[in-house]
């Protein structure tokens, strides 16, 4: 095996597993046995604005393995996109409900990026000689209010959006840490990046709108 690339990680709750367990000490287990089977290059898939999300448990997870992997002397590469075109899928269900919810007040920007766009950045990492850490954003800029609002629009509906302080959002996660400790640690990341900008390097063909238009003309 001469190259590992890697985009696992804790991304729905599950009970009797933390963030720490997949996201930092899984990895690690998978860079020592990298280590011992001579490969030549790690490609791992971060968080981009990590630095100012560490008071969520699943980014912290993410960048204390990136502290490992920088000691290893392995070569390597670190993507860190802002966002998933399927992750937007979310927002897309919720408004095949009719009602989307937002923390925040809807106007923080953000550029996500295509599987697949990310995919041919992943690629070209694999190619480069020294070690990197690719910030990666998809090539259109919108707001959180925009991006819903485009989903409502690909299924034809009125957009209804109800937008929800952060501070009741940070109640809840304060309850959310003694009922339910796994859904805390996705909750945590959801306000985290409902509090500022996230906008990377634009980069890759592929657009929202166009996704959006695909789920709705398959069903999905």
């Amino acid at each position: 095996m001469d190259l590992v690339f890697s985009c696992m990680g804790l991304t729905r709750p599950q009970r009797g597993i933390k963030s720490k367990d997949v996201d930092h000490l899984g990895y690690r287990a998978l860079l020592e046995d990298a280590l011992a089977h001579g490969v030549r290059k790690f490609i791992y898939v971060s968080v981009f604005n990590s630095q100012r999300m560490m008071d969520s448990d699943m980014v912290r997870a993410h960048e204390l393995f990136v502290q490992d992997l920088r000691a290893s002397g392995m070569p390597y590469a670190v993507i860190r996109p802002t966002a998933y075109f399927n992750d937007m899928g979310m927002f897309f269900n919720f408004a095949r409900k009719g009602h989307v919810f937002l923390f925040g007040d809807g106007t923080n920007r953000f550029n996500p990026i295509h599987g697949a766009d990310l995919a041919r950045i992943c690629l070209d990492a694999a190619e480069e000689t020294d070690n990197s850490e690719i910030a990666a954003g998809g090539p259109d800029i919108y707001t959180y209010d925009e991006t819903n609002i485009m989903a409502f629009e690909a299924l034809g509906l009125e957009p209804k959006i109800t937008h929800v302080p952060l501070w009741v959002g940070y109640i809840a996660l304060f309850v959310m840490g003694i009922v339910n400790r796994p859904l805390k640690s996705i909750m945590s990341f959801a306000l985290s990046v409902s509090r500022m900008d996230n906008v990377a390097p634009p980069t890759g063909t592929r657009h929202l709108r166009d996704f959006f238009g695909e789920l709705a003309a398959r069903g999905g």
